[in-house]
């Protein structure tokens, strides 16, 4: 039997925690998520696009503190308007690169993403929902992680449970705490990518914009979410601060000093911040645009999906 619990130093804050779940359980926890929102969702194949993608995707992951992880960005085949991650992956939705203005913007979604890996959002996802109680019988995980044959059902029954609550996360995102911090290390990857810090506000001002379009599916990713605004004046505390002062008083010893390389680079007169809008508009005008009739429509209290011939019907004091 391999045991999974450790103490890890949090590569974001500096601060040591315990983790139930070891890097390699983390990644085939990972592994197995993608799989299945993959197999929801779709993948679109487009080989210019995703190697687009992965240029700007691994550019801003050589900056990110967990070096040790081989990550991929997968484009899922989808017009909702959603980005997200798992262990080791990071997903965006051909709906979002449409609404994606700009390589920059591009570049902070990835960021964000990328912050929700190295800072354990997943493991902790975990931790909580289901507690250190239940958590320890991971350890029969290490049977189906690291053996070539299970015998104890509650192997599976654990992660496959595991799997699903990870997965459903592509919907239901991480919870706002987690999506502020990994905010403030998408902006911090991106500029010391070399991407314009405006970007993200730009970013999420369009979004806002668009609450109200329900073909995007734009609503379940705001309200999942910290509000927009509470999201953009914490980008521009971040940007206009001096790096001693803080909304945040009690930052460990690790946090001030990231926080200090990233304002010398942010700070600095010799930095060139891009966008590259052009280059990122010529690739995205490549895209056919994403057809959301597939979604089927709403008509009072029923969903019609005529395409793969549903129905539902929901009773009057419920909302669809």
């Amino acid at each position: 039997m391999v045991l999974l619990s450790a103490c890890v130093k949090n590569p974001i804050t500096g601060k040591r925690e315990f983790h139930m779940i070891s890097t390699k359980a983390e990644m085939r926890l990972g592994k197995d998520s993608r799989d299945q929102i993959v197999k929801e969702y779709g993948l679109y194949i487009n080989p210019p696009v995703q190697s687009y993608i992965n240029e700007v995707g691994y550019k801003v992951a050589k900056v990110a503190e967990r070096q040790e992880i081989t990550y991929e960005f997968v484009i899922l085949d989808t017009p909702l308007v959603n980005a997200f991650a798992v262990p080791g992956t990071v997903f965006i939705t051909r709906g979002i690169l449409e609404l994606i203005d700009d390589e920059a913007e591009l570049a902070a979604v990835i960021g964000h993403e990328l912050g929700h890996i190295t800072g354990f959002h997943a493991v902790k996802m975990l931790q909580k929902a289901f507690g250190y109680q239940f958590l320890s019988t991971f350890a029969t995980i290490a049977v189906a992680l690291y053996g070539p044959r299970v015998d104890d059902a509650r192997a599976y029954g654990v992660l496959n449970q595991a799997t699903n609550l990870v997965a459903a996360g592509f919907l239901s995102g991480y919870g706002r705490d987690f999506e502020l911090e990994a905010d403030r290390t998408g902006l911090r990857y991106a500029v010391l990518s070399g991407y314009d810090p405006e970007a993200m506000i730009s970013f999420f001002r369009r979004m806002d914009c668009l609450h109200d379009e329900e073909a995007t599916g734009i609503g379940i990713f705001l309200r999942t979410h910290p509000e927009t605004q509470n999201r953009i004046a914490q980008v521009r505390r971040i940007l206009e601060l001096d790096p001693d002062l803080s909304a945040r008083p009690r930052k460990t010893a690790y946090e001030r000093k990231s926080q200090k390389e990233f304002y010398k680079v942010l700070r600095s007169t010799t930095a060139q911040f891009v966008d590259h809008f052009e280059r990122y508009q010529e690739i995205i005008k490549s895209m056919p645009k994403s057809d959301s009739l597939h979604l089927g429509k709403i008509e009072a209290q029923s969903y019609l999906d005529p395409d793969h011939q549903v129905r539902l019907k929901v009773p009057q004091r419920w909302k669809l």
